[in-house]
């Protein structure tokens, strides 16, 4: 039974040790927190709290106790003297008790300290500069009231001459619109005997103007059907598709794109189509598959000279003497082709030229080349 009692008040003292801990560091909190916001009115009253909470002020505490009360005398230095010599005081004890611990908060106490020399040293310099503030603060306050007593005689000045100005500019005025009036009878008068001879003369000037509106318009209308025809006549750039065919290889098309630079692009591809079957029974010979591309070069308006490199294979006939076969061979060689793109007009171009086999071998006969494409692209 001993054991239980001694157990229940073990407990009882851990567990008020750490109430009374868990509430002096929330009431810290509190105060530190009200000096973060500035209101350190509020957070010097927290902190006097804290203090009574320990037997010994930690070094925290003490710490922000004398940033609190250093924010309140640079508020108004010469507010409370105690506050002043208090300050000084806990500086001291901080120093005398923490100097062992050289961190950034002692050397902020040690900067706050210096500040504090800047201040009076005894009450009675205190109360005599405090004094001359005062009475520095009355004589401003003197000299601000008698001020505003003379700006507002001399805006009572200034707006007793400013309506009677205003007065007499009426009467000027009034005087001004009479002999205006008069003035602007005489000056209709005159106005309307110039209008009659105006009115004359603009209808003269109408006649005459219509006259010129009338050549302008023929004028217009002929240039503009002259504008229409030299844009029919005016060949935009050209992206163009179209169909190609040659002597052996007849089934193709071509890619055409220039017409903005002297140097444009084109692109190609023929077939004969020719099945295996016609080859081996000797109904066909000739046969060939090719594919070129190359620039095509800007002679004159409508004319573009082509030329292009490329890659080709034709099915040879071979004949295997010892099984007594036929059989087809494919067989490539380079292609080099030349020829000119004549456009007919923005749509259509037409294609002529030359297909060569092997032409860095041997120049055998060329295949000639026909092909018409459409300008898929507008006027820009």
């Amino acid at each position: 039974m001993n054991y239980k009692k001694i157990f229940v008040i073990i407990f009882y003292l851990f567990f008020q040790l750490t109430f009374c801990q868990n509430n002096e560091e929330l009431k810290y909190n509190n105060a530190k927190e009200a000096y973060k916001n500035d209101d350190f009115e509020e957070a010097n009253i927290l902190i006097t709290e804290v203090k009574t909470l320990y037997k010994s002020v930690p070094p925290k505490v003490a710490y922000l106790e004398i940033l609190i009360k250093n924010k309140l005398i640079k508020a108004d230095p010469l507010n409370d003297y105690s506050l002043l010599e208090e300050t000084r005081r806990l500086i001291k004890s901080y120093k005398n008790k923490f100097n062992n611990i050289k961190n950034d908060n002692y050397n902020n106490i040690i900067k706050i300290e210096y500040d504090l020399y800047t201040y009076p040293k005894d009450l009675e310099t205190f109360n005599e500069i405090k004094e001359a503030k005062r009475r520095k603060e009355q004589f401003e306050k003197e000299q601000k009231e008698k001020a505003e007593a003379e700006e507002k005689a001399r805006k009572e000045r200034i707006a007793l001459e400013a309506k009677a100005r205003q007065e007499r500019i009426a009467l000027e005025a009034k005087a001004r619109e009479e002999r205006e009036a008069i003035a602007r009878a005489e000056m209709l008068e005159q106005e309307r005997i110039k209008n009659e001879q105006l009115a004359i003369e603009r209808e003269k000037n109408r006649l005459a103007q219509v006259e010129a509106d009338r050549k302008s318009a023929l004028e217009a209308l002929e240039y503009s059907k002259k504008v229409e025809r030299e844009n029919k006549r005016r060949l935009y750039p050209f992206s163009s598709i179209g169909f190609l065919s040659g002597e052996i290889a007849k089934y193709g098309f071509i890619y055409e794109r220039g017409g903005r630079k002297r140097v444009g692009f084109r692109f190609s591809a023929r077939t004969s189509l020719t099945p295996e079957e016609d080859i081996l029974t000797g109904k066909v010979i000739e046969n060939k598959t090719e594919i070129e591309l190359g620039p095509n070069i800007k002679i004159l308006k409508r004319i573009y000279f082509n030329i292009g490199i490329g890659y080709g294979y034709y099915d040879r006939l071979l004949n295997n003497d010892f099984a007594g076969e036929l059989y087809v061979e494919k067989t490539g060689y380079s292609v080099a082709t030349t020829g000119l793109m004549i456009r007919l007009n923005n749509v259509i171009s037409i294609n002529g030229g030359a297909s060569f086999m092997d032409i860095d071998k041997e120049i055998y006969k060329p295949e000639i080349t026909f092909g018409i494409s459409f300008n898929l692209r507008g006027k820009y």
